[in-house]
């Protein structure tokens, strides 16, 4: 089974910076001629797995309650001839392994096997010419027109990027002197991390280049997950995000981009749940293909920060993946930023691709200011500072909040932040503000529990919405919680997905409903804590 994820680029070259050129633009997806790889300029390079993508057919990861189950069963099936390879105890329990569908089977129902699927192979996207460059100069206004100039008041010195991608070319004078080490998949082809699709490029220069960049002074740490041709597999981005784990020194402010995305899958989510509990903020492309961001993997994962595109008239990108499940809209169409052809080239991309890498480097810029900020209150600033209202020709379920940097005043109603405040606590003994909703026990599988928000917790009476930090612990069975305003009818996505005895918490702004409620589903059983951090 191969499914694709596309590292939603649309790109043309340019040779050099927006320099006139004789020869024909080179397309992403008809490769140029190859040259040697460019040195890493010193920086340390560690590869954390090996394989070529034609690999894939008749994998299947498989993922394990604990690290000893994990080497206990790759172990025993090694013996009886099964290769096993990404074996990984860092951030989720999995490993990859070679069998025939029916044998995958039978590895679902073994003891100590949390969930197994195919590994699915990931595409990048084709590409497209575009205009001029414009999302920089869109960032510090709140309406257009466009005033040719991108005022910012921070640099993300300090922070670190991971950008999850197709690698970097290290000698690209964007990136002087700021990657101190990267990290790759062995593709068998020589290139290590650097960068021969140029997608992986392209990103970083949006998120934090020099020229091109939001965060002009951030760190970049590329992971290469895509090989020449922008495909990858689950197996390989897992690793990858498992590599970051690893990496991120905890008290550094981090934040990482992931521009891929493809069918939907526990696994990726997993993943991607493990980096945000590391205390790594992530921001993922919503997808290019005009569908509902919630069927694609990681653009689904509730906890992270889902990024549409929009063009230059502040219009719903025409290929930009919509729904519930993304999070906020970011310039994405016929962007300028570095690539990979040259140690000055640059070209222009369109796609979630480019709208993602604007979030994650007003991102950095919030940490920079904010170092001890979680993911889930960066996502609280990043959703209270957009504009509102800007954005037209929505889809059903898209937010209307278009990416603003820091400092750039408000419009709409205003939000007023507060010391946060339990509101819920379900467990047994727990306490919250005015006992109210303490100890009222697991909430059973397809309950709605109703929510008075108005008035407690500081929560103004004339209050529109709340902004709620909501936290699932100890769920018996894997599945979804969705938190609407009570008496309208229960969207059919959800806020935050977990699996058996999992605890993890979201940011939620969540409309206040009928007699000042909101209302919180879930589908298994489950625990609830839900703080109050502020409200519009």
């Amino acid at each position: 089974m191969k499914t694709r994820l596309q590292p939603l680029l649309r790109v043309l070259v340019a040779a050099g910076l927006l320099v006139a050129v004789a020869s024909p633009a080179t397309e992403v997806g008809a490769q140029p001629p190859r040259t040697a790889a460019p040195s890493t300029v010193g920086a340390e390079s560690v590869a954390f797995g090996s394989s070529t993508i034609a690999d894939s057919a008749g994998r299947y990861l498989v993922q394990y309650q604990s690290a000893a189950g994990l080497l206990h069963s790759t172990a025993a099936l090694t013996v009886q001839g099964v290769v096993t390879d990404d074996v990984s105890t860092t951030g989720i329990y999995v490993a990859t392994v070679e069998v025939d569908a029916q044998r995958a089977e039978r590895l679902r129902s073994t003891s100590g096997v949390v969930a197994v699927e195919p590994d699915h192979i990931l595409t990048a996207s084709t590409s497209q010419s575009s205009p001029p460059s414009w999302g920089l100069d869109r960032l510090d206004q709140r309406a257009l027109p466009l005033d040719s100039s991108y005022t910012y008041t921070a640099t993300g010195a300090g922070v670190t990027a991971y950008v999850i991608d197709t690698g970097l070319r290290m000698t690209h004078t964007e990136f002087t002197g700021r990657v101190p080490r990267s990290a790759y998949h062995d593709f068998g082809d020589g290139t290590l991390a650097t960068d021969c699709h140029g997608h992986g490029t392209h990103v970083a220069g949006t998120l934090g280049g020099t020229t091109y960049g939001v965060a002009k002074e951030v760190t970049i740490i590329p992971v290469k997950i895509g090989d020449c041709t922008g495909q990858s597999t689950n197996s390989i981005m897992i690793a990858g995000i498992n590599w970051v784990i690893a990496d991120h020194v905890a008290g550094i402010p981090a934040v990482a981009n992931i521009s891929f995305g493809g069918a939907a899958s526990s696994f990726v989510d997993a993943a991607i749940n493990a980096l945000i509990a590391d205390g790594v903020t992530v921001v993922v492309a919503a997808g290019n293909d005009a569908a509902p961001t919630c069927g694609v993997s990681p653009a689904r994962a509730a906890a992270a920060i889902t990024v549409a595109a929009s063009d230059s008239g502040d219009n719903r990108a025409s290929y930009s993946n919509y729904g519930s499940c993304n999070d906020i809209f970011a310039p994405g169409s016929n962007i300028l930023s570095a690539y990979f052809g040259s140690d000055t080239g640059a070209a222009y991309g369109s796609g979630t691709s480019m709208a993602s890498p604007h979030v994650a480097g007003v991102a950095a810029l919030m940490l920079q200011d904010n170092p001890t900020a979680t993911p889930a209150a960066i996502w609280t600033a990043l959703s209270a500072n957009a504009t509102t209202g800007a954005v037209t020709g929505l889809l059903s379920g898209d937010p209307n909040k278009l990416l603003s940097i820091p400092g750039v005043a408000p419009t709409g109603p205003a939000y007023v932040p507060l010391s946060p405040a339990r509101l819920m606590d379900t467990r047994p003994g727990e306490a919250t503000i005015d006992m109210a909703y303490s100890g009222i026990g697991q909430r059973p599988a397809g309950s709605v529990t109703e929510l008075v928000v108005t008035g407690r917790g500081g929560v103004d009476a004339a209050a529109n919405a709340v902004v709620l930090n909501v936290t699932i612990v100890s769920p018996t069975g894997g599945g979804f919680a969705t938190i609407y305003p009570c008496g309208t009818t229960q969207p059919t996505a959800s806020n935050l997905n977990y699996t058996t005895g999992q605890t993890i918490p979201n940011a939620v702004i969540a409309k206040i409903g009928t007699a000042g409620k909101v209302c919180l589903y879930t589908n298994a059983p489950t625990q609830f804590v839900v703080d109050v951090a502020g409200y519009f």
